[in-house]
């Protein structure tokens, strides 16, 4: 069995395989935290959202929901799932702990808006028709996102944009769309 990394930021403790070695706390909010850390298997930095604890089932169907939309929809602007992580042997809660790992991104859009970092027309109409694109693609998923906020608009260095956070999603059984999630 692998040995594990035990961390804890602030308030939030993390049981991570061996795999991964964290960094920092990135941020936290109503329905986990996310850390930075280095997959040393293939010495990729990654985000790692640990869900918070679980506790009904509405809590277990709004992130399994998570999981199977981010699993299904593959798109260039929505964040990548690489790996799901379920510790079981947690605090003896009904479900235990389960951590999503993502691809690091550098930044969101929250921050750039806060910074009050300049950004040239050209930047901001590739922003955006990016952002389009992703939303164009969730919809055609019959996915409504229910949450896009600059906080939930990732990017990188190279302005490429990825929409996260689907904890919120509905999964539109009526609407037509070329693709469903069951």
């Amino acid at each position: 069995m692998e040995k594990e990394n035990k961390v804890s930021f602030n308030s939030f403790n993390y049981e991570l395989p061996a795999r991964y070695e964290p960094i920092k706390l990135l941020g936290s909010g109503t329905f986990g935290s996310v850390i930075s850390a280095m997959d040393k298997k293939t010495n990729e930095k990654v985000a790692i959202k640990k869900l918070l604890d679980i506790e009904d089932i509405v809590d277990g169907k709004r992130s399994l929901r998570e999981i199977k939309v981010m699993k299904f929809l593959k798109h260039e602007n929505l964040l990548d799932l690489r790996d799901v992580i379920y510790n079981p042997s947690t605090k003896n809660l009904p479900v235990g702990e389960i951590y999503l790992i993502n691809p690091l991104m550098d930044t969101d859009i929250f921050k750039i808006i806060n910074h009050k970092i300049p950004l040239s027309d050209d930047h901001v109409q590739y922003i955006i028709y990016q952002i389009l694109q992703g939303l164009s693609y969730i919809h055609s998923a019959g996915v409504i996102h229910r949450d896009i906020k600059p906080g939930n608009i990732l990017l990188n260095e190279n302005s490429d944009i990825k929409i996260w956070f689907f904890l919120l999603v509905i999964l539109d059984s009526q609407g037509k769309s070329e693709k469903k999630i069951h």
